[in-house]
């Protein structure tokens, strides 16, 4: 895609606010390039001229309209449970044909309401006190050219009560002896306003002789011998009174002593024999099962997610992986054996992230260990500050699959490549020779970041240079994308002709002589990691099949010991189209992954390295506890719950959380914990929302209720289109319309899509999509064809007239539809209007008349 393209018009329309004077502001304004030829100029004018006759005179022929009246569309009163968004979109109904906008603003809503002023979309979350409760919503709207015009609609709102169970405090583990009173009080409170008067229970198969205090929650029991050398698992149910009262329930485990044996009588004085020799027995323990036992201890005392437990489980996954590939880390040590080890007992910290780090599944064992024993030879005492440094390069380069390869830019530019091509070592030196200029980069950063700087083969006079040219500018440092100049002749040859050719693919060749966006990006990731900016290569494609590169990196804003401050940048992501999600290679497993998923991942181990590998250790270790423990559903949710507050962006803990729900293993008592953890989704990921549409079916199938799950599909569609995504928005926005449709609300649908439509009126990738469904629901639906049309009106006034300096082909095609639509509908005489344009539009490669 050429840089020089122009990019496309820009519409701003501002209405004012209802009562204001004078007319909303609509200004376009479209970059023009001069045209060299002069001559024609008059015959254009005169063509202009010739054909905004034939307009003014075919539209003086059309049936008069009057174009000052508005008219809203019927609302339906709404239900909807408290703390839950509702969400509404109002139509106003314009003349087709006119081009006037609909201006809203409400009269009467409950506190916390709101409505958009350009699209009519209402959103309201009731809080737990407005619930629950009856709310009228008074609604109008004018038209943004002539304020004295004002219509106004009503509806009504039924918050219902969300009945949440009891909330119970946890009460932990209790050991006792036979023939000792044991005595504990239970406490639950109802969170739901008013609060309900709790009463307890014990479940069934509580031990003889239990008891607790409907009342009070105060349990006792004095176990007897029979019960001694167990645990038992006591499970105490808190139920609100009333009709419908929902309960709780929660495990107390209580571990009785065995009960003390009698003296055995002395035996008959024998004959003394010497015993045989016995053959000791060695039961050999499986690596995976090493560590359970402390494991298990943490997770009884309460320390299982205590920050300071992340160096107890470190060692337990170490010492797994010293146990299961010994014979690897011997053969890797070699003549060193000895001497390694020794070095590894005194700097454990970076022998246990080692081990921790690799992963046989995707690691190739013995070269990653391999890799370190070369680092560790040239200075141990060095290696002892630049552990992450070592564990990056011997998990990326263990391969060489995930290391960032150029070459293919050399043979497209058919340049020469140089041969001094540096390898995994030299990397590692790199960084290290150059720390006046890392500062501090190549020992604080974790290794997860390091992996995204050691994973080029740049030549080191190259490297140099960049430290040279580009250190001053490492704030921002992608921005250097835009210092290589674009070779057009490249884009318009299709390759043919580069200003490359013949040179050495060089990042000083690439800023004297230029190339595509692929050099740009290539250019700006290998600048930013050779000075210590982890940065990546990331690579699109738009709906046309054009392919476009950019460049993503780490903006570090500062980095110590004790932490790092950082913030996840892109440069040239948009140009023409936009390029919502790229891909790029992973450095340490070779996959493909998108930059969103990339993203997500450095901010889960930028925000807490620590807290992120003690959580992947913690799932690790989860079926084991789960199974030791025999976890009830709310045992497990709570454990994942915890696993959650410890590293909210964990993926292993959500997809686990959501296969739950998906496999029907949660029941309704626990829908207050799901629900929960759901409304924390939409606020953990804002600032990430892909992985959401990942996991959002399977995580609300718990929900049996159909309207429940239907304005759940309404959060996820709001939460996208509040992040500026049309790509998760369209396709939330359709599964959400299916909804609607499944529960009778065929005309909130329509609503919705074409305000979702309007909202993304130039994504020319998604918005068919979206029309499809929201044509076909009009054919379905008898009396919504005023409002399709109305929305056409709007529509195609949204839309860029242009792509770069040529008429926008998807404009076109618009256009072409809502022809067809006005035709459909008996609407000639708009139809012929909107062919005028359209054909003077395609004649002269202007802006139709709008």
């Amino acid at each position: 895609m050429s840089q020089a393209e122009e990019g496309p018009p820009e519409f701003n329309f501002t209405p004012k606010p209802p009562g204001a004077t004078g007319a909303a502001k609509y200004t376009r304004r479209r970059k023009r390039r001069r045209s060299p030829m002069v001559l024609l100029a008059p015959v254009l004018v005169v063509g202009v001229i010739v054909v905004a006759g034939l307009v003014a005179l075919t539209l003086r022929t059309l049936p008069s309209q009057s174009e000052g009246t508005i008219a809203l569309d019927p609302i339906a009163d709404q239900a909807v449970v408290e703390l839950d968004t509702l969400i509404v979109d109002i139509l106003a109904t314009v003349p087709p044909g006119s081009e006037n906008h609909a201006v809203y603003w409400l009269v009467e809503a409950p506190e916390g309401a709101s409505i958009e002023a350009a699209t009519g979309r209402f959103v309201w979350r009731p809080t737990e006190a407005q619930g629950p409760g009856q709310y009228s919503v008074t609604v109008a709207a004018t038209l943004d050219t002539n304020k004295e015009v004002q219509v106004e609609s009503r509806f009504a709102i039924s918050v219902v009560e969300a009945p949440q169970p009891p909330i119970v405090e946890a009460v932990g583990d209790l050991h006792a002896k036979p023939g000792e009173s044991l005595q504990v009080e239970f406490s639950a409170k109802d969170p739901d306003l008013p609060a309900a008067r709790i009463r307890y229970q014990l479940a069934p198969g509580a031990p003889p002789g239990a008891t607790i205090d409907p009342d009070t929650g105060r349990f006792a029991w004095t176990p007897d011998e029979t019960s001694g050398g167990k645990t038992h698992a006591i499970v105490v149910e808190a139920t609100e009174t009333g009709e419908g009262g929902q309960s709780s329930q929660t495990t107390l485990r209580v571990t009785v002593a065995a009960p003390a044996q009698p003296e055995p009588a002395p035996a008959p004085a024998m004959v003394e024999e010497k015993p045989a020799p016995e053959t000791p027995v060695e039961v050999a323990q499986s690596p995976d099962e090493h560590g359970n036992e402390t494991i298990l201890e943490l997770f009884e005392k309460r320390k299982l997610f205590h920050p300071a437990e992340y160096v107890t489980l470190r060692k337990v996954f170490a010492e797994r992986f010293a146990m299961a590939r010994a014979e690897e880390i011997r053969s890797a040590w070699g003549d060193d054996n000895e001497t390694m080890t020794a070095w590894l007992e005194k700097h454990v910290d970076v022998k246990e992230e080692l081990y921790r780090a690799i992963d046989p599944e995707i690691d190739n064992v013995s070269a990653a260990l391999g890799l370190f024993h070369e680092m560790w030879k040239l200075s141990p005492e060095r290696l002892a500050d630049y552990g992450d440094l070592a564990i990056a390069v011997a998990v990326t380069w263990d391969q060489d699959q995930g290391v960032y390869d150029y070459s293919g830019h050399q043979k497209r530019t058919r340049s020469t490549l140089p041969a001094d091509l540096l390898g995994p070592i030299d990397n590692y030196k790199y960084i290290i020779q150059a720390e006046k200029v890392m500062q501090g980069r190549g020992q604080f950063l974790p290794w997860e970041f390091l992996v995204h700087v050691v994973n080029h083969k740049t030549p080191m006079i190259e490297r140099q240079w960049a430290v040279k040219g580009f250190l001053p500018e490492r704030a921002m440092i992608g921005k250097c994308y835009g210092k290589v100049p674009y070779d057009s002749e490249m884009l318009s040859t299709q390759g043919a002709v580069t200003k490359l050719e013949g040179q050495a693919y060089t990042l000083p060749n690439l800023l004297a002589y230029g190339g595509v966006c692929s050099m740009q990006a290539d250019f700006a990731s290998r600048v930013g990691k050779c000075l210590g900016v982890p940065a990546a290569y990331v690579g699109g494609e738009s709906r046309y099949g054009e392919m476009h590169a950019w460049v993503m990196w780490v903006e570090l804003k500062i980095v110590t010991k004790s932490g790092i401050g950082f913030s996840l940048e892109s440069h040239g992501r948009y140009r023409g189209d936009h390029y919502y999600v790229g891909n790029l290679k992973d450095p340490k497993t070779a996959e493909k992954i998108t930059d969103r998923q990339l993203e997500l991942r450095l901010h889960t181990i930028g925000v807490n390295p620590l807290a992120k590998r003690q959580a992947d250790m913690i799932v690790a270790a989860y079926p084991m506890l789960r199974e030791h423990h025999q976890m009830e559903v709310g045992d497990q949710l709570a454990f994942l719950d915890q696993l959650l507050r410890l590293c909210p962006w964990h993926e292993g803990a959500w997809r686990t959380v959501a296969g739950m729900s998906r496999d029907g293993v949660v029941p309704k008592t626990h829908t207050k914990m799901m629900t929960g953890i759901v409304n924390s989704l939409f606020v953990t990921f804002a600032a990430f929302p892909d992985f959401t549409l990942e996991i959002f079916d399977d995580l609300i199938a718990f929900n049996d209720m159909p309207k429940k799950r239907t304005l759940l599909y309404g959060q996820l569609t709001a939460l996208y289109e509040r992040a500026g995504r049309p790509d998760l928005s369209c396709e939330a926005r359709l599964r959400y319309t299916d909804r609607l449709v499944e529960d009778g609300q065929p005309k909130d649908a329509i609503r919705g899509l074409a305000a979702s439509i309007l909202q993304f009126a130039d994504e020319g990738r998604f918005v068919p999509k979206m029309l499809d469904r929201l044509e076909a629901l009009c054919d379905e639906n008898e009396g919504t064809g005023p409002e399709l049309l109305n929305f056409y009106q709007q529509f195609l006034q949204r839309i860029p007239t242009q792509r770069g300096s040529r008429p926008s082909q998807y404009c076109m095609e618009m256009y072409e539809r809502a022809i067809k639509q006005f035709r459909q509908h008996d609407q000639e005489p708009a139809a012929q209007r909107l062919e005028m344009q359209l054909a003077a539009f395609k004649a002269m490669g202007a802006s139709p008349s709008q």
